[in-house]
């Protein structure tokens, strides 16, 4: 959400900065503990299927096969290697229509990355492990009775 608030929201603050903003719930959109709850909570009486982005990485075609059913679609088998191909983080990440290069080049007059790496567990690397323990301190407070882990 970082490269996303500097590149499309004008956001010239540190990674720290905006960690702690993010925290206290002081950015565009709000509070995303509580807007994540919120739906999380609404889940039985709306239908919806959340999907985890590790899941993604882990077992793409199964995650596949979850959303066809829950959207009460078949995929043939045979399908499944070219969804995959065009469904993986490499192909999206150089894909025009999900990357929005063109988008953030019209409004910034160049265009960053939007789309990252893509590794699970990345955001390791780029805070400290201060932040982190805040991250897991705020995760727990809020999504700790719900049932909603992720990591």
């Amino acid at each position: 959400m970082f490269y996303h608030a500097r590149t499309s929201q004008g956001f010239t603050g540190s990674f720290e900065e905006f960690c702690i903003l993010f925290l206290a719930g002081k950015v565009m959109f709000g509070s995303y503990w509580s807007q994540v709850l919120s739906v999380w909570e609404q889940r039985d009486k709306h239908k919806m299927l959340f999907i985890r982005y590790e899941d993604m990485k882990e077992d793409l075609a199964a995650v596949i096969r979850q959303v066809a059913e829950f959207l009460g679609k078949n995929v043939p088998e045979e399908e499944m290697p070219r969804l995959v191909r065009h469904l993986s983080f490499d192909s999206l990440k150089v894909n025009p229509a999900f990357n929005n290069a063109d988008l953030i080049a019209k409004f910034n007059g160049h265009c960053n990355p939007f789309v990252r790496e893509g590794i699970v567990g990345g955001h390791k690397t780029a805070m400290t492990s201060e932040m982190i323990e805040r991250f897991k301190i705020m995760k727990r407070k809020m999504f700790g009775d719900a049932g909603l882990c992720f990591d």
